[in-house]
C-alpha cells in the first residue's frame, strides 16, 4: 500500500484553519464578525453611532461601517443571517443595550432567514423609526448609568463642574463651542463606578454636581490639551 503526505503552502493552512471555525457550528470568536451599524438618521443615533461602535471593537468585535438608514419595518434590533451566529448576535445586542443605556429599550438579537449575508455578518439599528432625539429615557428620573458628559473649572468661582447629557447634541449645545470657561469636549462616560452625588433638571435636562476639587475619572479630565477656548 503507498501512502502519500500532502503539504500545504501557509496560505492554504490558513484557509484551512479559518474555513473550520466557521464549521464548527456557533460562532464564538468575534474577530470574524463583521458589524454595519445603522443609526436611524436621528439626530440621536448619529451621536451614539461612533460612541457604539467604539464600545464593541474595544469588547473585541469587528465594526466595517456606520450609516443613518432606517429599518422602517423592523425598528431596532441586532440582524443575523446564519444560525451559528445567533451567540455573536446575542451578545451584541448586551453591549449595545448597555451604551444606549439611560432607559433604552432593550435591542435584541433576530434571525433574518430571508436575507443572504455572508457568515459572521450582523446588522445593529440602534433605533427605531420616530425615535425622538431630543425625549429623555424612560428612567432618566434617576442617575444615569451612561450619558454624554463634560467637566468645567470655574476659574472665577473657584469650582468644577460636571453634567452629563442623556444625547450628545445636549451635551455639546450645554458646553458650547464657544465657552470661555476652561473644560473638556463631551464625552460618551460610563458611570456606573462614578463617585458623585448629581441633582436633576439642570440646563438641557442634565444631570450635574459643583465641587471645590476636579471629578476624578471617569469623568472627562481637564488638560491644556483639550480646553475650548
Amino acid at each position: 500500500m503507498s501512502c502519500f503526505r500532502i503539504r500545504l503552502a501557509p496560505v492554504s493552512l490558513f484557509l484551512f484553519g479559518f474555513l473550520a471555525i466557521f464549521a464548527q457550528g456557533a460562532r464564538a470568536d468575534r474577530t470574524l464578525s463583521v458589524i454595519f451599524i445603522h443609526t436611524g438618521g436621528s439626530e440621536r443615533g448619529s451621536g451614539d453611532g461612533e460612541a457604539i461602535a467604539n464600545l464593541l471593537r474595544k469588547n473585541g468585535f469587528y465594526v466595517r461601517g456606520i450609516d443613518n438608514l432606517t429599518d422602517t419595518e423592523g425598528g431596532a434590533g441586532v440582524d443575523y443571517f446564519s444560525t451559528e451566529d445567533k451567540g455573536l448576535a446575542t451578545a451584541v445586542a448586551k453591549i449595545v443595550t448597555e451604551g444606549l443605556g439611560a432607559g433604552a429599550a432593550p435591542v435584541l438579537p433576530r434571525f433574518q432567514s430571508k436575507v443572504a449575508n455572508p457568515p459572521g455578518f450582523l446588522g445593529v439599528w440602534l433605533y427605531d423609526p420616530g425615535t425622538a432625539a431630543n425625549t429623555p429615557p424612560a428612567d432618566w428620573t434617576s442617575p444615569p448609568k451612561v450619558a454624554w458628559c463634560y467637566q468645567e473649572h470655574n476659574l472665577k468661582l473657584g469650582q468644577y463642574l460636571v453634567a452629563c447629557h442623556f444625547n450628545k447634541a445636549n451635551c455639546q449645545q450645554a458646553r458650547g463651542p464657544n465657552n470661555p470657561t476652561p473644560g473638556t469636549n463631551c464625552k460618551y462616560t460610563d458611570l456606573s463606578s462614578a463617585s458623585w452625588s448629581p441633582k436633576p433638571k439642570g440646563f438641557l435636562n442634565s444631570w450635574f454636581q459643583n465641587s471645590q476639587e476636579p471629578f476624578p475619572d471617569p469623568f472627562p479630565q481637564i488638560n491644556e490639551s483639550d480646553l475650548l477656548q
